[in-house]
């Protein structure tokens, strides 16, 4: 028993985790009876990529003071390694073993208590001589050779191809020696040495400081992504069928800027934030600049724009507390090959139940993630330089009953306890804060306390927990959320 969160699904087969919702102190409690009283070595089995330290509780007295505390280098099963937590005195075979973490728990997959013979003292000893070649393996697995970082097949056997009249392979045309695509008033079309492939040469060619477009359609890339249009509005296209640049002179600026830092795109994004441009608002009035550009192609003031779904997704568990901001893992275990109605049923609950960042979880092209389609996300079959967005009544559906939206409200409500009528004001001036980054208006602090009022009277919440659920979850389905201003 206790307020964990059990998965017996989602971490590799025959391990059923223990781990935290996010957020509060965490416990688990089970009661044991023992055959046999005298002395045991604890031990847990856990995974653990930061450290997330607890303690040990019999029957409500502490009798180990730093337990699982231990990193084993991810959180996967592949990381699951047991660990000596240290040695209770078992005087009668019943007895009440508690875990506590706070406000974050290791994943815990096993418990074991191993009786033992002998002395505390001697097998102290023990312990401390474990511990002692478990720092000298660690030192000595950091003295070790750093293994090769990139690694590459050789290439096969070198030959030119023949042209596929119009896509087809069954109708071949004249043989096309290797080398890059013409028409780019670029000189630096490179030769290909025969007995080499060419992509050393393509990759050079691509990335010469002098090539017209390699520069022009990453910054492009990027400025859209931080204006929602690019300087070329049609990003897949830079030729006769695409749309002219707006500003062809900030691209070619940007793109120097780009070459000369040596393709630094961190720097690219330090230039473009750190511009006046980019601070614009977008409740400008300006009636002269709305008459001559009512379409603000020539950025007078910023678009309002909606999240990506990615973008809203990681807002929400970052709100909630839930966001595991740990950098790459292996392998996520959805099912993607021929995937069955019971395999697209779990993938779903791992997508609900997963707290990594958006850009981590695995895209099953069959069958993409519900919250990802409603919020357009792209084809992930082809390259899509613009998304579309649009509006539709299953998105407001999803919005308002969406199991992933009502849990991470849940988990926003948490930080923002019951308050006495004095602090009212103050809680829900923060709460605004925390979700819209903006305070409340006076009308809105009258609307909000009246809807935790209300609420509260009529679903006979008396310590207002799902109050505060309901208005978090409707702060964050609001235009003010969803849209970045």
């Amino acid at each position: 028993r206790g307020n964990v969160v059990v998965d017996n699904e989602n971490y590799g087969k025959n391990i059923g985790i223990i781990s935290d919702p996010g957020g509060q102190k965490n416990f688990a409690e089970y009661d044991l009876n023992l055959k046999t009283p005298g002395l045991f070595q604890l031990e847990l089995r856990y995974a653990a990529q930061k450290s997330r330290p607890g303690q040990i509780l019999m029957d409500g007295q502490m009798v180990i003071e730093n337990a699982i505390a231990k990193t084993t280098g991810g959180w996967l099963p592949e990381h699951q390694q047991w660990h000596a937590e240290g040695l209770l005195r078992v005087a009668d075979g019943k007895f009440t073993l508690r875990i506590e973490s706070e406000p974050m728990m290791s994943h815990i997959d096993q418990i074991r208590l191993t009786p033992l013979k002998g002395d505390s003292n001697t097998l102290h000893n023990i312990n401390d001589k474990i511990a002692s070649l478990n720092r000298q393996l660690a030192e000595e697995q950091k003295a070790a050779p750093k293994p090769r970082m990139v690694m590459a097949v050789k290439e096969g056997k070198v030959k030119d191809v023949q042209l596929h009249v119009r896509g087809s392979h069954r109708e071949l045309g004249e043989t096309i020696p290797r080398g890059a695509p013409v028409g780019f008033g670029f000189n630096g079309i490179p030769k290909v040495p025969s007995g080499q492939s060419g992509r050393l040469q393509l990759a050079k060619w691509l990335t010469h400081p002098d090539h017209p477009l390699t520069a022009r359609v990453m910054v492009n890339r990027v400025w859209r992504w931080h204006f929602g249009r690019g300087i070329v509005a049609s990003p897949n296209n830079f030729g006769a069928m695409g749309q002219r640049p707006t500003h062809p002179g900030l691209l070619d600026h940007l793109s120097l800027k780009l070459i000369h830092s040596e393709w630094s795109l961190k720097s690219l994004h330090r230039e473009i934030l750190n511009s006046s441009t980019y601070r614009l608002a977008s409740n400008i009035k300006d009636a002269v600049a709305l008459e001559r550009d009512p379409d603000n192609l020539l950025l007078w003031k910023r678009d309002m724009r909606r999240m990506e779904a990615e973008v809203f997704r990681d807002s929400l568990l970052q709100l909630s507390g839930r966001l595991n901001s740990t950098m790459d893992g292996g392998a996520m275990e959805v099912k993607s090959q021929d995937p069955s109605p019971v395999d697209l049923a779990n993938n779903q609950k791992f997508y609900e139940k997963s707290d990594r960042r958006s850009v981590y979880l695995p895209v099953v092209r069959s069958n993409v993630y519900d919250l990802f389609t409603l919020l357009d996300f792209p084809n992930a079959a082809e390259s899509v330089g613009n998304r579309v967005t649009t509006t539709v009544p299953t998105q407001a559906l999803m919005m308002m009953n969406g199991k992933f939206l009502m849990n991470e409200s849940r988990g926003i409500a948490k930080n923002w306890p019951a308050a006495p009528e004095k602090e009212l004001a103050s809680s829900l001036k923060q709460l605004y804060q925390a979700v819209l980054t903006r305070s409340p208006t006076p009308d809105e602090l009258q609307w909000a306390a009246r809807f935790l009022n209300d609420y509260s009277a009529e679903d006979n919440d008396t310590n207002m927990s799902e109050s505060w659920s309901a208005l978090c979850h409707t702060l964050v389905m609001s235009n003010d959320f969803i849209h970045v201003w």
